[in-house]
Formats: C-alpha cells, structure tokens, sequence
C-alpha cells in the first residue's frame, strides 16, 4: 500500500514510493506488428500480490488507440495468423476450464480503463524477440501446450491445438503450418511422441485441456527462461527418477532453468489440418533463434553442435542452418565453429550474422557484420556493434523486439554510455544513431510507417510512444520527438513525483567517468543526509536514467543515491568495457573516486553515514570495496560473487566466465593463484563493515554457496552479519521473481540500511 505524506496549509497530498508500489506498476512487453503492418498487439503485466504471481492481459494498438483483448488467460506470447487473427498458447492447469470459457471480453477503446488484479492473467521474460514467442509449461509432467486462436473483430476466443511439450517458441509459416522449439531428452527423445499418440487415441486432442502449471514459481519467472528443467530422466537404466540426477555433461543446470541435464531444443513442425507432428532437426542440435524470411521463403536459425566434442561441454560458437518450409529439406549455412554469433537475418535474399570472434577482448567482444556465403564469413567493416539495451531498471518484465528488418533498413536496440538508443545498420557494417532518449528505448515497431517504441523516459515507467513525423528532416531524433499513445501507469504515479538524475561526470583512470545522483524527497541543502552507493551488475551493462524503483525507493526514505558506470560497463565500446584481469582494481578506484566527487559536490552527503549495494558483479565489487575500505558504514551485497575458485565448478557459466574475466587458467598454479587473488573472500579477515548477503536458493548463475562461505567467515570473525536467502528464486529475483519476495528483499535491504544509516 502507499504510504500518503501529510498535506497542510491546502497542499496536495503526495505519495511516497513504498516496496509495495510494485503491484501498482504495469509491464509492457511483447510488441509486435500485423504482417500487413497496420496494427500491433503487445502484453500488458501486472504483479497479483494475493496470488503471488503476475497477471497478463493482450492489447491492440490501432490508429493510436488501444484496446484489451483478453481478461482471462495468462496470455505470455503470441503470433499473428493474419492480420484478423492471433494464435496464443496457454499454460493453465485443466481445473482452470471454467475461467478459460468465459471468453466475453468488455471492450475498450483506451488503455486508461482499469483492469483489475483479480482478473485471471499471466507470466514472464528475460528474452529479446517479440516476432517470435516463449511459451514454455513449468513443471514437465504438465509437459504439453494448449494453443488458442483469438478473433480481433469480436474478441472471441476458442481453442486450437495441444501439443505433447512444453514449447519455448513458435511461429506461423501459414494459416495452419507451424514451426516450434520445444526441449527433448537425448536419453528419449521421442518421449513426446508417445504423448502424443496416446493423446490421438483417447480423442482428447479433439477437446482437451490445457494441463499447463499455472503455480507462481513460472508465473514469476520474468525471463524467457522461466524454471521449466525440474524434470529428471535418469540416464541409467532402471534409476529411479525421483531418487537421484545423474550428470555426464556441462552446463548442467541453467538459472532460471534448473537442471538442463541431456536437454536440446528441437525443431519441430506441426500441421493443423493433417494433425502430423514433425521433427526436424538431430537431438544433437541444441536450437535457437528462428527467424523467417520476409516472404516465408525460408527459416534461419542457430544451432549449437553438442555432438563429438561437444556432447558433454558446451560449445560458445553456433553453427547456422537455412530450412526450405516447403520441402523441409535442412541446409547447413556455417559450421567453422569460430564465432560467437548474436543474430543471423535475412537481408536483400542474403544472409548475415552479427558475430564476435572474440580473439581480441574475449566473451563480452561486441559484433561485427558479417555476410555468410559458401560456408564462410565474410566480414564487412570493422565497427563495434553493440546489440541490445543493457539499461539496468527494475521495473520491466516480459519480451523485447530488439531488431528489424525493414525493407532495405536494419533497425536495432543498442547502449550508449547510459542510454538504450535504436539504431541504423548499412551493409557495410556502419551504423549511426537514430533514436536516443535521454532515457531507454526497451523495444520498438513499426506501424502504418511509424515508428512506435516501449520505453522508460522522463522519469515514468513503461508506455508506448510515436515517433512524430519529421518535419525537419533530422537524422538523429531524441526522446522529445516522441508522443506518448498510452497510459498504463498513470494511476501509479498519481501523486508520485520521482527523484530526476542529476547528471555527474568525473574523470579517472584517464576516461570521463559518467554517473547520476537521487537528490532525498524534500531535499533541504542546509541538513545532512545519508548515502548510499550503487554498483550495476554485469560487468558489461550500464546504469543511466531510466526509472529504477529500488533507487527511487531510497531516495524516498531520505538518501542521497548515487551510482555511475566505471570501466567494465556497456556503451563505450570494447576497450573501455575490457577489465578482464582487473576485476576490483581499475573499476574500484573509479568508484571511489566517483564517490568523493559525490561528496565534493554535495556537502550535505554524509561521509560518515555511506553505505553500498550492488548485485551480482555489482555484489562481487561490494565485496571488494568493504575487504579494501572502511569508509562504507554498512553494505549490502546480492547475488555476489566472494571466491571465483568455487564459482568456477557451480555456476553455470563459471566454467568459462571465469577464466576469461579473471585471465586465468584454473588447471595452472599461477591460474589458481590469480583466481584466488581476485576473490573478495581471500581478504575476509580484513572485512569491518556491517554486510547484508542476499541470496536466492535457486541461484544458478552466483550460487548460494558464494553468500554462505562469505556468512561464515564474517560470523567467526563477530562481524555484524546477515544473510537472507530467498526460497525458489533464482538470480533474476530483482527484476522478475515472485512479487511478494521482490518486495520482502526491498524492505530487508531498506531495514539494514535505515538501521545503521539514519541515526
């Protein structure tokens, strides 16, 4: 609930942003084009706090007006049939049927009309890629997918087809031809055939329902990879299932996944007229990306080769294929196995890729363009390409379009210093700008030749804007271009009038520093104020002035926050992004010194009255900075890294992160001696400062090993210590977990502080 300031002498009352004002926020996502291109449909989100869990809602967006289409289903992902109609899977357990039949839906011609939590709706994210969808079950034993086709002239709704998986993308080739990805087991990988026949045979797919699992550890999962993996096919013969896992192969468990043990993505087809299910791809191929051609001439997509090799180690570079959806005959495009390939598209008949070598700057090398032809690659240029917005917020949840082809015109979601921009790509791999805030461009159509963008600018959270027409002829547009179309989140910020980013540049290390400042609610320059400091994850990622709701939340209870992007971070190109073999050196002394440029500029901040946070790498650099400083009075650290030894062997990524963050072979003594070297734990003993550890049980990425080893260590030592750990979330828990525990780890974090700051 809000917490409403006291209003005297006739002022209106304001409200102050709580924990609590998560439920009041709604996420936008998913916005994606008619193929005429004269409409789009997007999800919208909200949290339910009495289930749990987020409910979802699909909306049109037509001629600048918007309506809901659904107010009953848990509406994640969908396609557009035509331009009449959208097909949506449907993931809600069979005792759900009486609330799946009531497909009467008020219309709307505003999206100001309220929707009200209680009305049944959806889940999650993580992913970028709204033409295609995510429609995976949570648990496998409900390892089937209920598809609906919703009628945009009169809302009406009625089932489709079940499938015997839990599909993880799909997309239309024709009207009753589609192509999906679902996980198979290699140890039997037509499990899901006997499903289906078994299906076919007692009728039920004539009239079935959806026996997906609506309980709210997927209804919270907020990336593309919400926890599906809990199923376990033993690999020994006879093993009973339930007793025990067995691994024979790396990465075994994924966060946000769980174990992926002997699972591959497959590509599958299915006919709605013949009924017939299609497998296309080997189990070997573990599948992603799928993009069509323009025509529906052809499929492109990238595949990791887990044969040979590979079978038990993952390999970081893709191979392409091409899939004639006529004769279904696979065509291999690329399979040097020398790029680490972030897209591959269809442009002018030929096909392209944005891919790193990563020979100069390891795994987080940024892109070039590529043309793929006769098996090779050929690279065209040599600028940077930065893919994707790396902006970080708190308050998104759910699917990003973050490329296009358009004609002769690549559109793409890129980071600039601390801005999500969209930019242009030409076929000799130079791009320029196109749209920049200030703020962040989250995903982007077009419409009836406009450009229409889901963003966060000028201190709100997400709402859908048109790019005004350009009179001028400019070539690079700003945020002041944009009209906004909706209003989703005006009733959340009624009353609520946020903290702007105050702008600090500094230099250090030889580069412009750049960070921003929260001025406290009622910020009076003759009192003194606590601070606290905030460190972004990553590395490779970048705070700017996106609305953050944690920041937003601190700056409400009286805090000077601040926070800046050191060396590591996204948006400047591979070079400044580059600190492998430097974690807690180049990037500590920035944060210092940004922290006493802080101070010189506000004297109202008090030194002694400091604290840090930070999450993930921002947790690992907390660690650091309270084992090499006691100028922080208190610190929280979240999702951290503390020994990069024992990280190697339980995250899912360690055994490559790692050693390429650290430039350190952990099969050497001088490799040994540098990981251990760089671990915040190796320097426990000199640890003072009041530490918060908040973890999530289901962290695969920092495992709760990382916070408890860094807990004990503190508690021998009587160190003032605490540590949380929050039961079936994953790392994503800040930005996507359940509702209820998002909130419970704003309010813990915000005790710890107030306790040992606001004296």
């Amino acid at each position: 609930m809000r917490d409403y300031a006291d209003s005297t002498n006739g002022e209106t009352a304001e409200s102050k942003i709580t924990a609590e004002w998560l439920s009041e926020l709604r996420f936008l996502s998913a916005l994606t084009s008619a193929p005429g291109q004269k409409r789009a449909a997007f999800i919208v989100k909200q949290a339910d706090l009495n289930d749990n869990g987020y409910n979802s809602w699909l909306w049109l967006l037509e001629d600048n007006k918007t309506r809901c289409l659904t107010r009953i289903y848990k509406e994640s992902s969908f396609v557009f049939l035509d331009e009449e109609t959208i097909v949506f899977p449907d993931r809600r357990r069979a005792a759900d049927k009486g609330d799946r039949d009531k497909n009467s839906v008020q219309k709307s011609d505003s999206d100001a009309s309220t929707v009200s939590i209680r009305d049944k709706g959806e889940n999650e994210n993580k992913d970028e890629g709204a033409e295609r969808a995510d429609c995976k079950n949570h648990k496998d034993q409900d390892n089937y997918t209920q598809f609906y086709r919703l009628s945009i002239a009169d809302n009406q709704v009625e089932p489709a087809f079940e499938l015997p998986f839990s599909c993880k993308e799909f997309l239309a080739l024709s009207d009753c031809r589609y192509l999906l990805l679902a996980d198979i087991d290699i140890e039997r990988p037509e499990l899901w055939r006997e499903r289906y026949e078994n299906t076919m045979s007692t009728g039920a797919a004539a009239d079935s329902d959806s026996p997906g699992d609506s309980e709210d550890a997927a209804v919270s999962a907020g990336s593309d990879s919400a926890g599906e993996g809990e199923d376990f096919t033993a690999a020994a013969a006879g093993a009973d299932q339930n007793c025990c896992l067995v691994l024979d192969e790396i990465p075994y468990r994924r966060d946000n996944l769980g174990y992926s043990q002997g699972k591959r993505a497959q590509l599958f087809l299915y006919d709605e007229k013949s009924l017939e299910i299609k497998t296309l791809t080997a189990p070997e191929l573990d599948v992603r990306d799928i993009m069509l051609h323009p025509q529906r001439s052809g499929v492109l997509f990238r595949a990791n080769d887990r044969s040979g090799e590979y079978r038990c180690r993952a390999n970081l570079c893709d191979d392409i294929y091409e899939l004639d959806p006529e004769t279904l005959e696979l065509k291999p495009l690329y399979q040097e196995k020398d790029l680490n390939i972030g897209k591959v598209f269809y442009w002018h008949n030929q096909v392209y890729a944005l891919a790193s070598d990563m020979k100069e700057y390891g795994l987080n090398q940024n892109y070039r363009l590529y043309r793929i032809d006769q098996k090779q690659s050929i690279l065209l240029g040599s600028e940077e390409i930065i893919l994707g917005n790396t902006v970080g917020s708190d308050i998104r949840l759910g699917k990003a379009n973050n490329f296009s082809v358009l004609a002769d015109k690549v559109f793409y979601l890129s980071t600039l210093e601390g801005e999500g921009v969209l930019k242009l790509l030409d076929k000799q791999g130079e791009s320029k700008l196109f749209l920049r805030g200030p703020g962040s461009v989250d995903s982007f159509i077009f419409v009836d030749g406009s450009l229409y963008v889901d963003g966060l600018f000028a201190d709100r959270p997400q709402e859908i804007y048109q790019l005004k027409p350009d009179d001028a002829g400019q070539t690079e547009r700003t945020a002041s271009d944009l009209l906004r179309i909706t209003h989703f989140n005006d009733a959340a910020m009624a009353g609520i009038t946020p903290s702007s980013p105050v702008k600090l540049e500094i230099e250090s290390n030889g580069d412009i520093i750049t960070g921003w400042v929260l001025l406290p609610e009622r910020f009076d320059p003759l009192e003194s104020y606590p601070g606290i400091l905030c460190i972004h994850g990553g590395p490779k990622t970048v705070y700017g002035t996106a609305l953050f709701h944690e920041m937003q939340l601190w700056a409400g209870e009286g805090y000077i926050v601040y926070f800046c992007n050191p060396h590591g971070s996204d948006g400047r190109g591979d070079i400044f992004s580059d600190i492998r073999g430097k974690y807690g050196t180049i990037d500590f002394h920035d944060l210092m010194n940004f922290t006493d440029a802080v101070l010189e500029k506000y004297p109202q901040l008090d030194e002694d009255r400091l604290g840090v946070s930070g999450g993930s790498y921002g947790g690992f650099m907390t660690n650091w900075i309270i084992s090499h400083t006691d100028r922080f009075r208190a610190a929280v650290t979240q999702r951290s890294i503390s020994n990069w030894l024992s990280f190697y062997g339980t995250s899912d990524i360690g055994y490559y992160f790692a050693e390429d963050q650290m430039a350190a072979d952990f099969f050497s003594q001088q490799g040994i001696k540098q990981l251990w070297k760089f671990s915040p734990l190796h320097y426990a003993k000199e640890i003072n400062t009041p530490l918060l550890i908040i973890h999530s049980e289901e962290d695969y990425r920092c495992s709760p090993e990382q916070g408890y080893q860094l807990f004990t260590a503190l508690k021998v030592r009587g160190i003032d210590s605490k540590m949380v750990v929050f039961k079936g979330e994953s790392h994503e828990l800040s930005r996507s977990g359940r509702p209820l525990a998002r909130i419970e780890r704003l309010k813990q974090i915000t005790q710890w502080f107030n306790s040992y700051l606001q004296s």
